[in-house]
């Protein structure tokens, strides 16, 4: 019995031990900047449930870091990123209200708000989308130019690899480059491997 508690505890997961300072804190920055209003839950969630509460914790201080790469390499996407998610999660949050709420007056504002907010995100969510595109088709391109070039520089490249690695320093099969064809191996990879070996016995 002691054995299978011993291992029970062991292999359980890492979200049921506390989480540090550092995470904590970005996770809360998270909410600052897209759900200031969520913040209450959270806290309140880390005396109803802690496990629970460090698995979210978690999750907000990942999605943190994330935002913060983004900015440092491409503060468009940043800002479009972060208009997405908090429009999102206000949307989520006057929806909850809208449920909630028993006036009829104040109903029917609260879907007007929430309206406006979600035509507001169609169009942000459309521009990230638009984003993304163009940085799809700017990698196309840029893989298209590299492999123009090397295929001008062909002659070159495969004079290279003959008399560097097929003909001469690469002795060891397992360092060769064994390209896989449709009968297994390539061959040029084939001749490639037959003089690594050396001549045949007998």
């Amino acid at each position: 019995l002691a054995a299978i508690l011993s291992s029970t505890i062991l292999s359980a997961p890492a979200a049921c031990q506390e989480v540090s300072k550092e995470i904590e804190a970005k996770a809360v920055a998270l909410l600052n900047l897209v759900a200031p209003f969520r913040l209450s839950d959270l806290e309140a969630l880390k005396k109803t449930n802690p496990q629970d509460y460090q698995q979210r914790v978690v999750n907000y201080a990942d999605r943190m870091r994330q935002l913060e790469e983004l900015q440092q390499i491409d503060p468009e996407r940043y800002k479009l990123r972060l208009d997405e998610m908090t429009l999102a999660q206000k949307s989520i949050y006057l929806g909850e209200q809208y449920r909630k709420e028993k006036s009829a007056e104040e109903r029917a504002r609260l879907k007007s708000e929430l309206a406006v907010l979600l035509d507001h995100l169609f169009d942000i969510r459309g521009k990230n989308k638009a984003t993304e595109i163009r940085n799809l088709e700017a990698e196309i391109a840029r893989l298209k130019e590299a492999l123009a070039g090397r295929q001008q520089s062909k002659k070159e490249i495969v004079r290279a690899r003959l008399s560097g690695q097929w003909m001469g320093s690469v002795r060891d099969p397992a360092a060769l480059d064994l390209t896989v064809g449709p009968l297994g191996f390539s061959p040029a990879a084939m001749a490639a491997e037959a003089i690594a070996m050396g001549p045949a016995a007998g």
